[in-house]
């Protein structure tokens, strides 16, 4: 019995190793990201040209990016004290993210597969 409440103990050591280290790199990833994309649009925005396709494409993933980022401070918290937000928000925020989250992928597959050296992207 000495041994499962051993076990069982570490396993909570570990876990909360875990959580404060997923909420380390969350919050890093928000700290350095927001600021990031909001300066990545900025500088595409001063760039974008009406026929180019590829600063379009690369404004959106930054917005889309940005959106996600900004979501996860309530992910910080709730992995720290536990969803308190209620069932309503939590119905509203997971379908969110991962609607933020696909956009961002297919911007990606959408630069993917568009050819760079399409006539519009020359000049």
């Amino acid at each position: 019995m000495e041994n499962l409440t051993i076990s069982n103990s570490s396993l909570s050591a570990r876990t909360s190793a875990d959580v404060l280290a997923a909420s380390t790199v969350l919050g890093l990833c928000c700290v350095l990201g927001v600021p990031g994309n909001i300066v990545v649009m900025v500088m595409l925005t001063q760039h974008l040209k009406e026929g180019s396709f590829t600063p379009q494409l690369m404004l959106s993933l930054a917005v889309s990016d940005l959106l996600s980022l900004i979501t996860l401070p309530v992910w910080i918290y709730a992995l720290l004290n536990g969803w308190i937000f209620g069932q309503g928000p939590c119905k509203l925020c997971e379908p969110l993210s991962l609607c933020l989250f696909s956009s961002s992928a297919q911007m990606w597959i959408q630069k993917a597969i568009r050819p760079a050296t399409s006539p519009s992207e020359r000049n």
